[in-house]
């Protein structure tokens, strides 16, 4: 990865099929915050939300992990494709600003 992909941040739609495609086997929170690359803070405004709309659920046995529902796994279907055009075009167009 050279320093000008990293520099091109993901958009919130990017970090939440992230999430979900984590969660797609039981996952602790901590493991999500390292794999999906986020802060402390940011994971948990996108569990609530995930939680919430009905696209993540917590289970508390034997320890506390997360597991992307029925309904998450719908969204990634619908979703991920779109996603991946939307990366690209801001990874062009970022390429574009950086030759100007």
């Amino acid at each position: 990865m050279t320093q000008n992909e990293k520099s091109v941040k993901r958009d919130k739609f990017a970090i939440m099929l992230n999430i979900l495609n984590l969660a797609r086997t039981p996952i602790k929170r901590t493991q999500i915050l390292y794999r999906a690359n986020i802060n402390f803070y940011q994971l948990t405004r996108y569990l609530d939300l995930l939680i919430k709309v009905g696209m993540i659920e917590e289970k508390d046995s034997p320890t506390r992990n997360y597991r992307t529902t029925e309904k998450g796994l719908e969204f990634i279907k619908m979703f991920e494709p779109k996603a991946e055009v939307i990366e690209y075009e801001q990874q062009t167009s970022s390429k574009l600003l950086q030759l100007k």
